[in-house]
């Protein structure tokens, strides 16, 4: 069967560029060429250089009120919706082009699945008779989110390579998968994304292990892959990575998507030395964060002679009571530890805190914001989003009657009512701030008109100016702000 496997285009106010890699398509197309059928990929995140300025949907009207307009630099929030690649229309049409026996649609995030039911219907407005099936990370979470459509002729939940076994035996590409299924080590493909090369240098996207046993309250990973950690058999990964051609004069960096790479040290390592002996001096990066209760000075010496780029850790929060509540494993301790090792050896830090947890409060989350500013670490602050299927989140009937664009981070949506949206996005703004503290050299005059008014102001563009004005932040939680600062002061 010819069968065209799309990544639909994403509206969002930014999108992560290593996420426009599509790892899900890509391994529907290795698993469909491995089974014999024709795939032919479209990843239309990579279609346009340029994302395009669409409006902001009708259920997300509420963020007017905290968005500044034509703001940008350190202390800023996004100010425009985008769309990540051409319209739906355009889409449809490429697809329809090339006469495909059935048409698959990946959904890597249940954010984005409005995103995928556009395709879908867009393709059925051309052809009716194409079957369509969705598949990936957002049908697993709400399967009826799709069906409800009409849009979709079925939805795969789960991993793809169970679901190929089902075409194989069905002449229209149509089948129901009733229940999730679970790839095992062995059947796994492993398909490694080139991406386009930028300036000098070329990035590889991958993923080489799924299933997380963890059982973190706030992560929706076991939805699709469930709680087995599985690897990639180390031959796969020896195959695919030959199979790679770069031009010699490009650098390469090495993006690894994987959610818990360090359950098995030994294996990941095992895995560099397999790329160190291809491409000698490539550099990587863990995309998804590396746990740090997994880290020592051994294996973190280990990780920087391979060539890591930079620590993405991930805390969840920095308040004890919150994270056992989340059934977040955590010793702050070897955090301090860790990170006074690795800021030791000159490696960038990331360490990453969500804000809006059910047991946040305004004042839990700027009292954990002081603490992040006395760490040798960037702040990376996530806002909560809900996911269907999530401890508290396990009925369908909210998302069934709203848009799963909610879903974004991006959102600032309220989902447990502990932070407000003009709270979530203090959180977000004064983040930007530490960072800035900590990176004077960006904005030396935007840090001190911060300081000394003990507000946090943004700038904004004026035509004919580079720098723009500064200007208060608009919607900013006062007394956040004013607890934030008097921490500053006191400390």
């Amino acid at each position: 069967m010819k069968i065209a496997v799309a990544a639909p285009s994403i509206t969002d106010f930014y999108f992560s560029p290593h996420r426009s890699a599509a790892l899900g398509a890509a391994a529907v197309c290795r698993a469909l060429e491995l089974t014999g059928h024709e795939p032919v990929l479209f990843n239309f995140m990579n279609l346009k250089k340029r994302a395009g300025k669409v409006p902001l949907p009708a259920e997300l009207s509420y963020l007017t009120d905290v968005i500044t307009e034509n703001e940008f630099g350190p202390t800023a929030f996004f100010t425009s919706y985008k769309r990540m690649g051409p319209e739906p229309a355009l889409c449809a049409a490429n697809i329809v082009s090339i006469k495909p026996d059935a048409v698959w649609i990946s959904c890597f995030a249940f954010a984005y699945s409005d995103d995928a039911i556009l395709l879908a219907r867009a393709v059925r407005d051309l052809d009716s008779s194409i079957p369509i099936t969705v598949g990936g990370g957002g049908p697993s979470a709400l399967p009826s989110y799709f069906l409800n459509s009409n849009a979709v002729s079925t939805v795969c939940i789960g991993e793809v390579e169970p679901a190929v076994k089902d075409v194989e035996n069905s002449p229209t590409g149509k089948w129901d998968s009733g229940s999730i299924s679970y790839a095992s080590e062995e059947t796994m493909v492993f398909s490694p994304v080139v991406m386009p090369p930028y300036r000098s240098s070329v990035c590889v996207s991958l993923s080489l292990t799924r299933g997380c046993p963890k059982h973190c309250a706030f992560c929706s990973n076991f939805l699709t892959h469930g709680r087995k950690f599985r690897r990639t058999p180390l031959r796969k990964v020896r195959e695919e990575i030959n199979r790679i051609s770069i031009d010699p004069t490009y650098s390469v960096h090495f993006a690894f998507e994987d959610d818990n790479i360090l359950l098995d040290p030994d294996y990941f390592f095992t895995v560099l030395d397999i790329i160190q002996r291809k491409f000698p001096g490539f550099s990587y990066s863990a995309e998804n964060g590396l746990d740090y209760l997994l880290l020592n000075e051994a294996v973190i010496d280990r990780l920087i002679q391979f060539g890591i780029t930079q620590f993405n850790l991930s805390a969840g929060s920095m308040d004890s009571s919150t994270l056992n509540n989340q059934r977040r494993l955590h010793d702050f301790q070897h955090l301090q530890n860790i990170l006074s090792y690795i800021h030791s050896k000159k490696v960038k830090i990331i360490l990453y805190c969500i804000c809006g947890l059910s047991e946040d409060t305004p004042n839990s989350v700027v009292d954990s914001l002081l603490e992040l500013s006395t760490l040798p670490a960037d702040v990376g602050i996530s806002p909560f989003y809900a996911v269907p299927g999530l401890p508290g989140f396990e009925s369908d009937e909210f998302f069934l009657s709203k848009p799963a664009y909610l879903c974004k981070g991006s959102s600032l949506f309220p989902w447990n009512g502990s932070l407000t949206t003009e709270q979530l996005m203090t959180a977000f703004r004064l983040a930007r701030f530490i960072n800035l503290m900590k990176h004077p050299e960006r904005d030396q005059e935007l840090l001190e008109i911060c300081f000394h008014s003990r507000k946090i102001y943004t700038r904004v563009r004026v035509q004919g100016t580079a720098k723009g004005k500064t200007v208060p932040a608009e919607a900013c939680d006062a007394a956040m702000v004013s607890r934030f600062f008097a921490g500053m002061h006191d400390s």
